[in-house]
């Protein structure tokens, strides 16, 4: 008796299943009958509903699911993620209405596998159903063969040159090869097949680049600042070190006149000569002891600049916490382009980007001691 039961449930599921794929296809049939109002041929003429331009060649929609007449796209975002726009329908949605002609945009990181992009895409379509069976759909990647591609880069794109990729394939990675083609294929099970526009090395960049040029900017105008402050204070370090050299030279002769031109003589200005020496590498041993500094002329130059730079940054407005934090960051969006220009396989052009000499020699120049130093100058 329960088997019965059991049969005649599978038997009505499976008549309600075909009811209701009979249903939408009456309503694709409807659907395929109007026109594609933002889409047109190179003519002006609408193209039918039921063929789609997939890599080169036509697919027929069978069930109604992609947008027709539309490819999906691949863009880069603000936020180095990667924005997916696919030409697909909501689940369940009428198909003559115009809001099922909008693309589903679906955000993925680089660093995620294929498998995360699937599940995404099948949550989107409707599932499968067989008797007693109900399952997503499988979604499978296509990209171009490169090293086909790579001998004849003339020669027109053809189906069996696409290479199927694992679903465990970061994004990142699986882009990078598809880039060569321009271009990779999404295959949705019993639903056809959909065309992703690959994004360029230009769009790709596009907000890495956008924002290094406001960084750039930034870094050029308080380079100049900078390059003031650091002219102005080792400047007034040459004249401190000429006006000690000009105070040795008035004490040599003031001991000279007073040994050979006074009363005094040798007798008692020896002793004070001595004294007044011995002073002068105590009071200066203290001093290196006190700024925990090396005991040479270079570090007393070297903190005389740095007490005189720490004064005209404060007097000039250069805070030099912000011209740190923008050398870390333009180093950081310059890394990261030029990792894409690899992938892509692009020499790319900073002057193109606005970034002058002045600019790369500020980028180029590696944080050493004296930054360190600089800061503990400050703190004092």
């Amino acid at each position: 008796m329960s088997t019965e039961t059991a049969r005649e449930k599978a038997k009505a599921g499976k008549e309600e299943a075909e009811a209701d794929l009979g249903v939408r296809l009456s309503g694709n049939d409807f659907a395929r009958s109007q026109s594609v109002t933002w889409h047109r041929k190179k003519d002006g003429t609408t193209p039918p509903y039921e063929y789609r331009e997939i890599g080169g060649r036509d697919v027929q929609d069978n069930e109604g699911v992609a947008i027709p007449g539309k490819r999906g796209r691949l863009v880069a975002t603000p936020s180095r993620l990667l924005k997916l726009l696919v030409p697909l329908r909501p689940m369940n949605s009428d198909p003559s209405s115009m809001s099922a002609d909008e693309p589903l945009a679906l955000l993925i990181h680089p660093h995620q596998p294929l498998s995360y992009l699937e599940r995404l895409i099948q949550a989107e379509i409707a599932p499968i159903e067989a008797p007693g069976v109900t399952r997503p759909p499988d979604i499978t990647f296509l990209a171009h063969d490169p090293t086909k591609l790579d001998s004849h880069p003339d020669h027109p794109k053809r189906k069996n040159e696409l290479v199927r990729w694992s679903a465990a394939t970061e994004v990142g990675d699986f882009v990078r090869d598809a880039s060569k083609g321009q271009e990779f294929v999404i295959v949705i099970e019993g639903r056809g097949e959909l065309s992703v526009r690959v994004p360029s090395f230009e769009d790709r960049t596009y907000f890495l680049r956008q924002k290094l040029r406001g960084v750039s900017v930034e870094i050029d105008r308080l380079s100049r600042l900078k390059q003031e402050c650091d002219t102005l204070a080792h400047k007034s370090a040459q004249n401190l070190a000429v006006g000690g050299f000009a105070c040795l030279t008035s004490w040599w002769a003031a001991v000279w006149y007073l040994t050979f031109h006074t009363s005094l003589g040798w007798d008692v200005m020896e002793p004070v000569t001595y004294l007044a020496g011995l002073t002068s590498i105590m009071l200066g041993y203290l001093w290196f002891l006190y700024h925990n500094r090396e005991v040479s002329y270079r570090s007393v130059l070297h903190l005389t600049v740095s007490k005189r730079q720490i004064k005209l940054y404060a007097q000039k407005g250069f805070d030099l916490d912000h011209w740190q934090d923008l050398l870390d960051e333009g180093k950081s969006l310059r890394k990261e382009i030029r990792g894409v220009a690899d992938q892509y396989d692009v020499d790319w052009d900073e002057s193109k980007d606005r970034v002058g000499e002045r600019v790369k020699k500020a980028l180029d120049g590696k944080k050493d001691k004296k930054d360190d130093e600089d800061r503990e100058d400050r703190d004092d």
